[in-house]
Protein backbone atom coordinates (compact mmCIF):
# COMPACT_ATOMS: atom_id res chain seq x y z
CA UNK A 1 0.00 0.00 0.00
CA UNK A 2 1.40 3.37 -1.25
CA UNK A 3 0.85 6.53 1.28
CA UNK A 4 0.42 10.01 0.13
CA UNK A 5 3.78 10.93 1.40
CA UNK A 6 5.58 7.94 -0.94
CA UNK A 7 5.76 5.96 1.70
CA UNK A 8 5.44 2.30 1.26
CA UNK A 9 3.56 0.00 3.71
CA UNK A 10 3.40 -3.54 3.95
CA UNK A 11 0.35 -5.51 4.94
CA UNK A 12 0.50 -9.25 4.74
CA UNK A 13 -3.41 -10.17 5.49
CA UNK A 14 -2.50 -14.05 6.02
CA UNK A 15 0.09 -13.64 8.58
CA UNK A 16 -1.67 -10.54 10.41
CA UNK A 17 1.10 -8.11 10.10
CA UNK A 18 1.82 -4.72 8.85
CA UNK A 19 4.70 -2.71 9.03
CA UNK A 20 3.34 0.25 10.84
CA UNK A 21 2.80 -2.83 13.60
CA UNK A 22 -0.01 -1.61 15.38
CA UNK A 23 -2.09 -4.76 14.16
CA UNK A 24 0.47 -6.83 15.87
CA UNK A 25 0.20 -4.79 18.93
CA UNK A 26 -2.99 -4.33 19.09
CA UNK A 27 -4.77 -7.38 17.54
CA UNK A 28 -6.90 -5.31 15.88
CA UNK A 29 -6.10 -4.48 12.01
CA UNK A 30 -5.00 -0.69 11.39
CA UNK A 31 -6.28 1.49 9.20
CA UNK A 32 -3.70 0.33 6.43
CA UNK A 33 -4.88 -3.51 6.78
CA UNK A 34 -8.37 -2.15 6.91
CA UNK A 35 -8.03 -0.38 3.52
CA UNK A 36 -7.01 -3.50 1.97
CA UNK A 37 -8.99 -5.57 3.42
CA UNK A 38 -11.88 -3.42 2.23
CA UNK A 39 -10.50 -3.39 -1.44
CA UNK A 40 -10.47 -7.07 -1.34
CA UNK A 41 -13.91 -6.98 0.09
CA UNK A 42 -13.32 -10.01 2.72
CA UNK A 43 -15.08 -9.81 6.05
CA UNK A 44 -13.09 -7.73 8.74
CA UNK A 45 -14.06 -10.23 11.71
CA UNK A 46 -12.01 -12.74 9.98
CA UNK A 47 -8.50 -10.65 10.88
CA UNK A 48 -9.75 -9.60 14.30
CA UNK A 49 -7.69 -12.05 17.28
CA UNK A 50 -9.39 -14.34 18.64
CA UNK A 51 -9.20 -12.62 22.00
CA UNK A 52 -11.35 -9.84 21.18
CA UNK A 53 -14.22 -12.14 20.06
CA UNK A 54 -17.57 -12.99 21.57
CA UNK A 55 -17.13 -16.95 22.22
CA UNK A 56 -13.76 -16.18 23.69
CA UNK A 57 -15.10 -13.59 25.79
CA UNK A 58 -17.86 -16.19 27.23
CA UNK A 59 -15.19 -18.62 27.70
CA UNK A 60 -13.33 -16.54 29.57
CA UNK A 61 -15.95 -15.65 32.00
CA UNK A 62 -18.13 -19.09 32.24
CA UNK A 63 -16.88 -19.63 35.68
CA UNK A 64 -17.36 -17.30 38.57
CA UNK A 65 -14.78 -15.26 39.97
CA UNK A 66 -14.05 -15.87 43.74
CA UNK A 67 -12.95 -12.82 46.02
CA UNK A 68 -9.47 -13.85 47.37
CA UNK A 69 -9.79 -13.46 51.81
CA UNK A 70 -7.72 -10.59 52.75
CA UNK A 71 -7.44 -11.11 56.70
CA UNK A 72 -3.84 -9.38 57.18
CA UNK A 73 -5.44 -5.58 55.22
CA UNK A 74 -6.53 -3.06 57.52
CA UNK A 75 -10.03 -1.44 57.81
CA UNK A 76 -11.29 2.10 58.20
CA UNK A 77 -13.19 2.68 61.63
CA UNK A 78 -16.05 4.63 60.65
CA UNK A 79 -16.67 6.77 63.92
CA UNK A 80 -12.78 7.52 64.00
CA UNK A 81 -12.45 7.77 60.72
CA UNK A 82 -8.63 6.02 61.22
CA UNK A 83 -7.02 2.48 59.76
CA UNK A 84 -7.43 -0.57 62.07
CA UNK A 85 -6.25 -3.77 62.42
CA UNK A 86 -3.97 -5.81 59.96
CA UNK A 87 -1.11 -7.39 60.76
CA UNK A 88 1.13 -5.16 58.71
CA UNK A 89 -0.11 -1.31 59.76
CA UNK A 90 2.45 0.45 61.56
CA UNK A 91 2.08 3.27 63.74
CA UNK A 92 2.92 5.75 61.21
CA UNK A 93 0.17 4.29 59.24
CA UNK A 94 -2.67 4.55 61.23
CA UNK A 95 -3.44 8.44 61.27
CA UNK A 96 -6.80 9.92 60.81
CA UNK A 97 -8.07 9.69 56.96
CA UNK A 98 -9.03 13.50 55.88
CA UNK A 99 -10.62 14.46 52.77
CA UNK A 100 -8.92 15.79 50.40
CA UNK A 101 -8.26 19.39 50.30
CA UNK A 102 -9.86 20.79 47.29
CA UNK A 103 -9.06 24.31 47.20
CA UNK A 104 -11.47 27.20 45.52
CA UNK A 105 -9.99 29.75 44.19
CA UNK A 106 -10.97 33.75 45.68
CA UNK A 107 -13.90 36.09 43.81
CA UNK A 108 -16.43 34.95 41.59
CA UNK A 109 -16.20 31.72 39.18
CA UNK A 110 -15.59 32.78 35.68
CA UNK A 111 -19.38 31.79 33.91
CA UNK A 112 -18.49 32.04 30.23
CA UNK A 113 -15.13 30.92 27.96
CA UNK A 114 -12.60 33.17 27.46
CA UNK A 115 -12.63 34.78 23.90
CA UNK A 116 -9.60 34.58 21.54
CA UNK A 117 -7.04 37.65 21.06
CA UNK A 118 -8.11 37.16 17.44
CA UNK A 119 -11.22 36.86 17.61
CA UNK A 120 -14.11 39.99 16.55
CA UNK A 121 -10.63 41.38 14.87
CA UNK A 122 -11.37 43.20 11.69
CA UNK A 123 -8.60 43.08 9.29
Amino acid sequence: MKLMNNWCLVVKLREGKCSCRQWQMRGLPCEHAMAVIEKEKLWVYDYINPCYKAHTQRTIYLNFVHPMETHDNGTVDDNKGTAVGGEELDNDFNRRILPPKNQRLPGRPQRGRIESQTQRVRP
